[in-house]
């Protein structure tokens, strides 16, 4: 019950000798026949290994300070102590539409036994990216007071001189608007803060003493302003109701708020709420459709994002509603997606381009714990950011798109275009729930240019089923992945518990011309011109209709799931819409008995068996690519033909029947190299000219696989010793070993060389290494680093935008020349190359424990 009070103790002590610090708490509050009641406990406890145990191991004493004046090792965050209001985690925002509270802080002076209050502080936090809005601030003594308002970066006791607090009231109508407040006598988008009204539309923000400036606004309706509000101590400036006139030629200037029935209406031009009349809130393009040309530029104010680059905004927020309505027709300029953002304020624009992002953005659709939705004919894009998002669940699978279904249920979503940057739909609830949402004769596609740091952005994701009781049919899915329905241990995306999910991805299968009303509208016909409705049409299936589709290889992309689970786990869709597609037979050759090859095409992985297996394709470019089996003995390396021609890229284009394809596989044989004579950890080597082949290690040996055949060795001398002679040598079968000798040589070299050699980078893209204190760079592939004596070196690699982090390491030289691999990867939300094992039974009669199969998911 409210109010409460929560006290929150940082303790420390000694337990057997160890250095302990707890994470108390006590909360108090009175229930309602007025018993106070009081809950003491803790929530954490961490133990360092310092002046107890294993004096071997023992850590130094965990001392710890709290300092305002002092930063951290990461040279920017300083070490004070902070006690913030934010979101849940991942840096989101926490929106406050009304708070009534106080916060302060104390501590106990070392040798004392009594609490002081602390000597200063900021109503501001830096220590997590989790933030929060529409909370004001002012102080009395060493006290904060929290209220409804807008949230200011400011200094309370002892950093300003300016304690007691101003009040500004008010009514707004429409209630659902928005309110900004600036500080100074002249709006300013660029520090403007938002300031949520009461649901009613009364406000009443107590602010710290000072002069400011406030903006009303709602979509379709004319703006108002006030400046120079010069508020002294323990003023009120009631500014009466501001009355926001209905103006549809402003346009959608701003986001459209509703968090009950009657804001809903607020926002609507027709309508009564009911199923057979519900309300209509239009955008931009719906009135342009209708002949009235409407702005669709958002206020910059908006564009507002945490240090996490979390926006503040979404594009429509409605929450807890039940009136039937639709949203339709928002969409921007020719086509494009709706409310667009643009961070042109410096210190963002430099935030947002830091983690791999561009200075635009579109802002999402939200609808939250609502129900009988029609979200129809719109056209929604925004990427999000990787760092942000990257693992924030179980199996990565995004907790956010550009539109959300969030406990909402009894919905339409039907004539939208996806463009997605990563996450394009999300449908969440309690399993236990019967959503009742039906996702209809939607569109989804890659958007054209995306962020290197989109978080899914190498393989944009079309839908996201993460509740029970949805229908998903006659849409047409062109995003890299399609669609996601995964579950299993720990699959809820929010509480992450286990969960099972129950969706239909298609209908019984019947004409097109059959129809059925969900939430009013008439769902008949079919999204590909087909003359039958029944399930969706997937770019990456090649049946002929009859065969279900599961999201085949696209499951690789989440953590632990099976390859070929695909990225659909319950349900699958046993009826895809299909084009006219020309019957193809693709076979494998070169494997042994019961060994079946497997290939992707398109990111549809199909398994070849027998006869093969037959695949319909309409006209269009494809990439056909086999896929490789290893084990520890052998390697079968897949070639493409299509008749008797090689086609070593494994494109083509289908254009009219087409050739019969056959997946040929090459059997390679592991061979070991191994060396005597070396003392451990010598750098030694060798080549294979025949076959373009070299290796140089620290290791005793070396395996890799190779074609049957007859070959020369070429070995490398190590320093102060040299090789003898290997005579040619044939490989005829797996698990063959092929021994270098090495004898000791009074030839001595005092320095070497260190070659970096990188991977992963743009050709002409500058790289750097500092190695042991000195930075080296280069636009190729290599650095080399020459004159380097015997011993251990420590390098760096400094970051490149839109590339993950590269791990700092040690190199050796150790009487020869060292060599390192650097490695850069693109911010991406999956792995470019997987694993899966198949068990096999004998090949060539050699027993084989398990085959890997080697798949790389490319983008379309």
């Amino acid at each position: 019950n409210f109010p409460f009070t929560l006290n929150l103790y940082l303790n420390t002590t000694n337990i057997d000798g160890y250095n302990t610090v707890f994470f108390n708490y006590t909360i108090i509050n009175e229930t309602s026949s007025g018993v106070v009641m009081k809950n003491s406990g803790s929530f954490d406890r961490v133990e360092f290994n310092s002046s107890g145990g294993n004096s071997a191991i023992r850590a130094k004493e965990a001392n710890f300070a709290v300092s305002g004046i002092h930063l951290t090792n990461t040279g920017f965050i300083p070490m004070d102590a902070e006690l913030i209001l934010g979101g849940a985690g991942g840096g989101s925002i926490a929106e406050f539409q009304n708070i009534n509270a106080t916060m302060t802080m104390k501590y106990v002076p070392m040798g004392q036994s009594s609490y002081r209050y602390i000597p200063s502080a900021y109503d501001v936090g830096s220590e997590t990216g989790e933030t929060s809005v529409g909370i004001s601030e002012y102080y009395s003594g060493n006290v904060a007071h929290l209220n409804t308002g807008p949230s200011f970066v400011q200094g309370l006791w002892n950093i300003s001189n300016n304690p007691g607090h101003v009040t500004i009231s008010g009514k707004l109508q429409p209630s659902n608007g928005f309110l900004f407040i600036n500080e100074g006598n002249h709006l300013n988008n660029g520090t403007a803060q938002w300031s949520p009204a009461n649901p009613n539309g009364t406000f009443n923000f107590q602010l710290s003493p000072g002069n400011y400036s406030m903006e009303a606004m709602m979509s379709y309706h004319n703006p108002s302003y006030k400046t120079a509000m010069n508020l002294l101590h323990d003023t009120t400036d009631n500014v009466g109701t501001i009355d926001l006139k209905l103006n549809v030629s402003t346009g959608v200037y701003t986001p459209l708020y509703a968090s009950s029935n009657s804001q809903l209406q607020n926002l609507s031009i027709s309508g009564k709420g009911t199923s057979s009349s519900p309300y209509l809130i239009a955008g931009s393009a719906y009135y342009s459709n209708n002949g009235t040309a409407v702005s669709d530029q958002l206020s910059s104010v908006f564009a507002q994002v945490d240090d996490y680059i979390y926006p503040v905004f979404s594009g429509i927020m409605v929450s807890g509603t039940t009136a039937n309505s639709v949203f339709e027709g928002f969409s921007g300029s020719s086509g494009s997606p709706a409310f667009k953002i643009s961070y042109n304020q410096s210190l963002i624009a430099g935030l947002v381009e830091s983690f791999g992002e561009v200075s635009s953005n579109y802002l999402q659709m939200v609808f939250y714990n609502s129900s009988n939705i029609v979200v129809t004919n719109n056209t929604l894009s925004g990427w999000f950011s990787s760092v942000t998002y990257t693992n924030f669940t179980t199996y990565n699978i995004p907790p956010v798109a550009n539109l959300m279904l969030w406990n909402t249920t009894n919905s339409l979503v039907d004539r939208n275009h996806i463009l997605s940057q990563g996450s394009g739909i999300l449908i969440y609830n309690n399993n236990a729930t019967d959503s009742g949402n039906y996702i209809w004769n939607n569109t989804f596609n890659n958007y054209g240019i995306i962020s290197a740091g989109s978080l899914f952005g190498y393989a944009p994701i079309g839908l996201i089923v993460a509740s029970s009781g949805n229908t998903v049919y006659n849409n047409i899915f062109d995003t890299t992945i399609p669609v996601v329905s995964l579950e299993g241990t720990d699959g809820n995306l929010y509480t992450g518990l286990n969960v099972t999910y129950h969706n239909l991805f298609n209908i019984t299968r019947e004409s097109s011309g059959k129809s059925r009303i969900v939430d009013g509208v008439n769902l008949t016909g079919s999204a590909v011109a087909s003359s039958y409705q029944g399930g969706n049409y997937y770019y990456n299936y090649f049946g002929n209709g009859t065969q279900a589709y599961n999201g085949s290889g696209v499951g690789l992309a989440f953590n632990d799931q099976n390859l070929f689970n695909g990225s659909v786990n319950y349900a699958n869709d046993s009826a895809p819409l299909t084009l006219y597609g020309y019957s193809v037979s693709v076979n494998d050759s070169g494997l042994p008995y019961r060994v079946n090859g497997y290939f992707d095409i398109n990111n549809a992985i199909y398994e070849t068996s027998g006869s093969g297996v037959r695949i319909y394709l309409p006209n269009g470019t494809y990439s056909l690519t086999g896929i490789g089996l290893i084990s520890e003995q052998v390697e079968f390396v897949p070639e493409l033909y299509q008749g008797t021609l090689a086609n070593p890229t494994g494109d083509f284009v289908v254009h009219g029947p087409t050739i019969n394809m056959t997946v040929t596989y090459s059997e390679l044989y592991n061979l070991t190299v191994s060396e005597s004579g070396l003392p451990s950890g010598t750098l030694w080597g060798f080549s294979i000219p025949s076959v373009d082949q070299g290796f140089i290690t620290t290791e005793t040996n070396v395996s890799f696989y190779i074609t049957p055949g007859s070959y020369e060795i070429l070995p490398q001398d190590a320093y102060g010793y040299y090789a003898t002679d290997v005579p040619l040598f044939s490989v005829t079968g797996p698990d063959q070993v092929i021994n270098i000798t090495y004898q000791y040589s009074n030839s001595l070299v005092s320095s070497y060389t260190v070659l970096f050699k990188e991977s992963g980078l743009p050709a002409g893209h500058s790289w750097t290494v500092d190695f042991n204190g000195t930075s080296y760079s280069s636009t190729t592939s290599t650095i080399e680093i020459t004159n380097v004596t015997n011993g251990n070196y420590t390098y760096t690699i400094p970051g490149i935008s839109g590339y993950n982090h590269v791990p700092s390491g040690v190199i050796s030289v150790n009487y020869s020349r060292s060599y390192a691999n650097i490695v850069f990867q693109k911010t991406s939300a999956i792995p470019l190359i997987g694993y899966i094992y198949i068990v096999v039974g004998t090949v060539a009669g050699i027993v084989v424990g398990a085959l890997a199969v080697s798949y790389v998911i490319r983008r379309k």
